[in-house]
């Protein structure tokens, strides 16, 4: 019975192939001869996976035979000839007005606080990260259509109704990752920057915060795993796309001395090194970096600089933060993926905004168009700034 059944469907599904092949002739005559994974024009694939796509549970019971007929986007994830790249839902208008009127009251409270007590305005670095969505938009141009997430970007940097933008320092993130080129700047099997990629971030944020970046051939490179799988794999069938590299940059004059202190629901726990990988036997491999995620973590260098940093950010920030402890002797990351943890008074009441030398705010795109957690996790601060204590 099973085997006249999966007949019965390849012979449905080959008809259904027919048909979307004859639909798309049109199109075929002028399409560029580029190849898909299958061996198929570009054009072909697409319109076989317009027409798969509306077969209910066709990845689930025939993944390997999905991708072979083109079926590329899949549980909300492009398959392409060397990556997985995640397809986002559209910018919410609510998430992206809560998150920028969150941030405006947060920058101008902490501005006003900052000029009556020393006359100063305070540095804020804000910088909104592409996703490997847009910078790799070429992979998928066959099956999508195309998104421009730098305008979204500068809309946000620069709006009109934004009053707190003059006070901000914009960090031209997507400019820097679009310069990079064919570099290995998202994991191939994750949404995550790779360290490579945080390296370029680096480099942007440095020149946005007027600091000396240090070249990138001294610093000494680990892999720490070379077959990970990142959180897209399992949502779609990927057996042709390879595990990824997770590697660590650690530069090779600093001291490395370094204590990193994590602060969470479950208690504080301590690490001797930005790379703890004594770690690797218990999470993931991208945990490696910092010891994995917290709401609050607190890291103390011994370099001969004496500035503090705060940083509020999603997991963008473990892509370069590596690189950044070499130009602060404290830095302390709040997390806004964890922003209903930053309301517990014990987690950040020793945290003043103005005891800091800068502030940065680190978000991906996605973060900061698609969810409020941003919005909850400035918003958790705000307090720090009602009282004369801070």
């Amino acid at each position: 019975m099973r085997r006249l059944t999966a007949l019965v469907l390849l012979f449905f599904f080959g008809a259904t192939s027919l048909i979307a092949v004859l639909g798309g002739l049109p199109a075929l005559t002028a399409a560029p001869p580029n190849k898909t994974a299958a061996g198929l024009p570009s054009a072909l694939s697409a319109a076989m996976a317009r027409s798969l796509g509306s077969l209910p549970g066709l990845p689930a019971l025939f993944p390997e035979l999905s991708t072979a007929l083109g079926l590329r986007l899949q549980h909300g994830v492009y398959l392409t000839d060397t990556m997985l790249i995640e397809e986002l839902p559209p910018p919410s208008r609510a998430a992206t007005q809560a998150n920028t009127e969150m941030l405006r009251l947060f920058v101008q409270r902490l501005q006003t606080r900052s000029q009556a007590e020393t006359g100063l305005v305070e540095p804020i670095y804000f910088m909104l990260t592409p996703t490997a969505r847009a910078i790799r938009q070429e992979d998928i141009s066959a099956y999508a259509y195309p998104v421009d997430q730098k305008q979204l970007i500068s809309s946000i940097y620069y709006h009109s109704d934004f009053p707190a933008a003059p006070f901000l320092s914009p960090v031209r993130a997507y400019e820097a990752l679009e310069r990079a080129g064919e570099a290995y700047l998202y994991y191939r099997t994750d949404s995550a920057l790779t360290s490579l990629g945080g390296y370029h971030l680096y480099r942007e944020l440095a020149g946005a915060m007027r600091l000396e970046p240090r070249s990138i051939g001294r610093f000494n490179v680990t892999h720490v795993s070379h077959d990970y799988r990142g959180e897209l794999s399992h949502r779609v069938y990927s057996r042709n796309i390879p595990g990824d590299l997770v590697s660590v940059y650690d530069f090779a004059d600093a001291d490395d001395t370094y204590r990193v202190t994590h602060y969470g629901p479950e208690g504080t726990r301590v690490y001797h090194s930005l790379f703890p990988e004594h770690v690797l036997e218990l999470g993931r491999p991208t945990d490696v970096i910092l010891g994995g995620v917290s709401p609050r973590i607190d890291i103390r260098g011994a370099n001969v600089f004496d500035e503090r940093l705060l940083i509020l950010s999603d997991r963008t920030v473990y892509a370069y933060i590596s690189f950044l402890t070499l130009h602060f002797r404290d830095i302390t990351i709040l997390s806004t993926d964890m922003a209903a943890d930053l309301f517990d008074p014990a987690l950040i009441r020793d945290i003043n905004p103005l005891e800091y030398d800068r502030i940065l705010i680190s978000l991906s795109i996605d973060s900061f168009t698609q969810t409020q957690r941003p919005a909850e996790a400035l918003s958790a601060l705000l307090p720090l700034l009602d009282t004369e204590e801070g």
